[in-house]
């Protein structure tokens, strides 16, 4: 976890390694402004300065103009708290794996690079309704809040489109599933403990403007034997940073309800 407060860092700074090898001469890079880069030196370590208005939420990583990697600096926990990691003063490390490193021919980030990979699922449909199926990446449920879309084209050829979050939390709710909707897709994280807590985050992909329409946080009392259901209008691009997303979260209007269920004396 980390102290800083929003934007009062000056670095984003950490080690990249494959195995136990420092890696020299890989590019780090804001994903938001490509153009803000530095390299690792010998030992393997990086200083980015940050831009003074804005902080990304991940930071990309590249060998010979291929994308080999990316950090996430911004997480959430428990929906609520915001940590910030590979910052100054952290001394974070990411490892690389071997295959990564040994990728040729990419120059952008390609859904090659988890059709196989365990750790991440993969749900095709069709995301900005243009009547050709396309791919949704994510992390699986504990592992992170990394998602991805891939915009698929008459070739059966998919592209790169956007970077963003499941909305995994730390110590919070998971990723359960991705639902197709008539405007995008739907969301459903869950609290995994006891009880009943669920978030349902509806997002429009239409024209491949990817905004995040609403959140509906579900939620069962058994003390009282009622159900909440709250609604929250967001209407944010996906692509602001998880900062940014995560704030106008906690401050967007709630309207709740409650449904009593009828209990036999």
């Amino acid at each position: 976890m980390c102290n800083c407060a929003p934007h009062k860092f000056r670095h984003y700074e950490g080690y990249i390694f494959q195995s136990n090898t420092p890696l020299a001469n890989v590019a780090v890079f804001e994903q938001d402004d490509p153009s803000n880069k530095t390299y690792t030196n010998k030992d393997g370590f990086f200083k980015l300065e940050k831009r003074p208005d804005a902080i990304s939420r991940f930071l990309m990583v590249s060998k010979d103009n291929v994308i080999i990697d990316s950090i996430q600096v911004i997480r959430s926990s428990g929906g609520e708290q915001i940590n910030y990691y590979f910052i100054e003063g952290r001394k974070d490390t990411l490892f690389v794996k071997k295959t990564a490193v040994a990728m040729e021919g990419q120059k952008d980030i390609s859904l090659d690079q988890y059709i196989e990979n365990i750790n991440y699922f993969i749900k095709t449909f069709d995301v900005n309704k243009d009547g050709i199926d396309d791919k949704i990446v994510s992390l699986n449920r504990y592992l992170g809040d990394e998602l991805l879309i891939f915009i698929g084209n008459e070739k059966n050829h998919y592209h790169f489109a956007l970077k963003s979050t499941n909305f995994s939390e730390d110590g919070g709710n998971q990723i359960v599933d991705i639902h197709e909707t008539k405007e995008g897709y739907e969301i459903i994280t869950q609290f995994p403990d006891k009880g009943h807590f669920q978030k349902n985050y509806m997002v429009s992909g239409i024209n491949n403007n990817f905004i995040l329409k609403k959140v509906e946080t579900e939620s069962y009392s058994w003390q009282e034997g009622y159900t909440e259901i709250c609604v929250q209008n967001i209407n944010l691009n996906l692509n602001q940073s998880t900062e940014e997303l995560l704030n106008t979260m906690a401050h967007a209007k709630k309207d709740c309800t409650k449904r009593y269920e009828s209990r036999q004396k």
